[in-house]
């Protein structure tokens, strides 16, 4: 989860819980509050603020979605996430509630437990990391890859995507069962890790398919060295079973441009996608 900005000094009493209910317009603009129990939390007003203003900013675009949703269905909707409430970011339970149609506001509840961080941790590494490997999932490299797209379009300078696949996985299965197969998907996504640089994103999408996120590559030389580098590092045998297994991987790259945030990445990695199944054919 990201964490908020610099902010001025504010008492950093933990309470056991605190409930603060929110009358929220269409606008997502807090109209009015009502703090049920505060425990040592210095109250504050929160009205006239934006409900998204009172999560960290990795997580407001799912509170956006979750508001969206809840109020187009008029269906009850929660989520967790890291909530400011005036005493610093904490664990906190968000639920879209109940529609007051005389008053034109949607009641939104928030609970603060410090029992939610086990159940925030959990449901985060549910959500956004693959189980097996460790690394990203769909879900994370997605996301990551649409605030890096955003920031392209502003800077000027967009991040490339290279995207890798196992050869022969099929192969590994059949000769030593699933379990080595893992254990060799397990193994390339640990060599992937050690080859990116610090600010890279390696990520499992599914099955042997894997992904890295290139923040400011600034032109195709520099793609180039950077699957090249993935490729010797993953590339060479790997001990499965007692005997020496040969790693195979197909890269590709493709580099970002102006039109990717439109479609939060899709093409991109579509292009990477193309490009890596190219390279699979030559090296039939």
């Amino acid at each position: 989860m990201g964490g908020f900005g610099t902010a001025p000094a504010l008492p950093r009493a933990r309470p056991s819980s605190a409930t603060v209910s929110l009358a929220v317009d269409d606008g997502g603009v807090v109209r009015a509050c009502e703090w049920h129990s505060y425990g040592g939390v210095e109250r504050r007003e929160l009205a006239g603020r934006r409900l998204t203003d009172l999560v960290a900013p990795d997580d407001r675009h799912l509170l956006t979605k979750l508001f969206l949703g809840a109020t187009s269905t008029g269906s009850r909707a929660r989520c967790l996430v890291q909530a400011d409430l005036g005493d610093g970011p904490q664990p906190a339970s968000i639920t879209v509630d109940d529609r007051v149609a005389d008053l034109g506001v949607i009641i939104v509840r928030v609970l603060r437990l410090a029992e939610a961080a086990e159940e925030l941790d959990a449901l985060a590494q549910l959500a956004f990391w693959d189980p097996l490997t460790g690394l990203a999932n769909r879900a994370l490299f997605g996301e990551h890859l649409r605030n890096e797209l955003e920031r392209g379009r502003r800077s000027g300078r967009f991040p490339a995507v290279l995207s890798a696949d196992v050869d022969k996985l099929k192969g590994v299965n059949d000769r030593f069962g699933h379990r080595a197969g893992d254990a060799l998907l397990v193994e390339v996504g640990r060599r992937l890790r050690s080859a990116c640089r610090p600010f890279d994103v390696p990520a499992r999408l599914s099955g042997d398919e894997y992904a890295v996120l290139c923040p400011e590559v600034d032109n195709e030389n520099d793609a180039h060295q950077l699957v090249q580098r993935l490729t010797q590092a993953i590339a060479g045998p790997a001990l499965l079973c007692g005997e020496q297994v040969s790693i195979g991987i197909s890269v590709g790259w493709a580099l970002g441009r102006e039109t990717d945030h439109e479609d939060d990445g899709a093409m991109l990695l579509h292009r990477a996608d193309v490009s890596m199944y190219g390279v699979k054919r030559l090296s039939a």
